[in-house]
């Protein structure tokens, strides 16, 4: 750990608070961990009773191909994002269209989703382009 810039060596750093014990309030500034995403991996079927795509690993890599989040599809609450567009979250769709509850599997059989707005089409043609027409999933949370 650095010692307080303004007491040196000396500066007694409070082992409970973490703050420089000669009274000048310093503290070290904590280290965020980053991860440097280079290229995603797709993600391959897992056998889990079967043969499941992770969910959270499949919504990763659709969002590296279209560079949108598919919680926030419209870009209404991402950093730069507009407050003015309609909240489009594909979550949110996918569990009004199928039971889910944690550690449960699912299927989209994306030939039977004809009638959705075009902006679930867009995010079902990108699945059935990287996944095929029926790919199943798991999901945990």
């Amino acid at each position: 750990m650095k010692p307080c810039p303004k007491h040196g060596d000396d500066g007694n750093l409070d082992q409970l608070t973490n703050i420089c014990g000669n009274g000048c309030g310093w503290r070290p500034k904590k280290r965020k961990s980053v991860k440097k995403a280079i290229g995603l991996k797709k993600p391959t079927a897992k056998a889990r009773k079967g043969k499941y795509l992770d969910w959270s690993e499949s919504c990763k890599y659709l969002e590296s191909k279209c560079g949108k989040k598919l919680r926030d599809y419209a870009n209404k609450w991402s950093e730069g994002g507009d407050t003015s567009n309609e909240y489009r979250d594909f979550w949110h769709w996918i569990i009004h269209n199928h039971e889910i509850s944690n550690w449960s599997e699912f299927s989209l059989v994306i030939s039977e989703y004809t009638n959705e707005e075009p902006w679930v089409m867009e995010i079902l043609a990108l699945i059935k382009a990287e996944f095929g027409d029926e790919p199943c999933f798991w999901a945990e949370w």
